[in-house]
């Protein structure tokens, strides 16, 4: 599996970026590399083929239940919010549900004031964890694997990262939720995701913040890209709309996103399974973390970040 993850990065084609202040977004041409028939997490939600629940009456803050009740698969991305629910979480790995499937996932509290029922079940508010939160996470995600064998995340620094956030933008949240650190701040980074969008035969992107590589986002086929783009966009912009800098100017060098995907490439990499389908690598680089889930040969998504 770790063969077919560095044969496609030594194939995939980078573009000329679309700039935005302090944003620059490399789009990713792989070509299609899958013909996998699957569904994205909002697409099962709002065909009500898939619900979320907390794993008892009880619940518990790490974890809760996917029910598939379709015949699809469904494809879920680490970082991806739920809201309901006893509280709002994230989703700490990217995981490909089986059709007629009830599976238990590893998720982290995005909401720590709250700890009650707000409904029986999780819906989308199409948001992500904020992308400095994930390539966090997934530092300690990759200890935790090592340790215990777990996908578990340091729950008290996610909760600082949302409190960081509200701090910096005079957000009043009365349960800390990072939805309404979001809501709160819709219009900076709009500015941000307005200015980019997807282009034709597209399956990823690779973004720098400050003329320097932030992150990179590949999935198996473009149109997987295209449902997801905004809301990535939308995480990796509240990022962006912190570290910005307006008197100062940036260069973002093709040449460095490169050696980016150059260094991923020469990275350890770890295959285990993963929690529904198909297999989960770990790997990282000096300064670089990442994951890929590959089910059966097939490529569904691989991202990593600068540490």
């Amino acid at each position: 599996m770790c063969n077919i993850l560095k044969d496609i990065l030594q194939n995939i084609t980078l573009g000329d970026p679309l700039l935005y202040k302090n944003m620059a977004v490399f789009p990713i041409i792989s070509g299609e590399l899958t013909d996998l028939n699957y569904l994205t997490l909002d697409e099962a939600l709002e065909q009500e083929k898939i619900t979320f629940e907390e794993v008892s009456e009880a619940g518990r803050i790490n974890c809760i239940k996917a029910i598939n009740k379709g015949p699809e698969m469904v494809l879920i991305l680490d970082g991806e919010e739920l809201v309901g629910a006893k509280q709002n979480r994230i989703i700490n790995v990217s995981i490909l549900v089986p059709g007629k499937t009830t599976l238990e996932i590893p998720v982290s509290c995005v909401e720590c004031g709250r700890w009650s029922y707000r409904g029986r079940d999780f819906r989308s508010k199409r948001e992500h964890a904020f992308y400095r939160l994930r390539s966090d996470y997934y530092e300690d995600i990759q200890r935790s694997l090592k340790e215990r064998g777990e996908y578990a995340t340091d729950q008290g620094k996610v909760w600082n990262y949302i409190r960081a956030g509200a701090r910096a933008h005079s957000v009043h949240s009365p349960t800390m939720a990072m939805s309404d650190v979001y809501e709160h701040t819709t219009h900076s980074w709009q500015e941000y995701v307005s200015s980019f969008r997807p282009i034709k035969g597209q399956t990823g992107f690779l973004v720098m913040l400050n003329g320097v590589v932030a992150g990179i986002e590949l999935f198996g086929k473009s149109e997987t890209l295209k449902k997801v783009f905004e809301k990535l966009m939308k995480s990796y912009a509240f990022s962006a709309m912190d570290a910005s800098k307006p008197s100062q100017k940036y260069t973002f060098a093709k040449e460095t996103a490169i050696e980016f995907i150059k260094a991923i490439n020469s990275s350890e990499m770890e295959t285990r399974p993963s929690i529904g389908l198909g297999e989960d690598i770990r790997f990282e680089e000096k300064d670089l973390i990442g994951a890929a889930l590959v089910f059966e040969e097939n490529p569904l998504h691989i991202c990593a970040f600068r540490m």
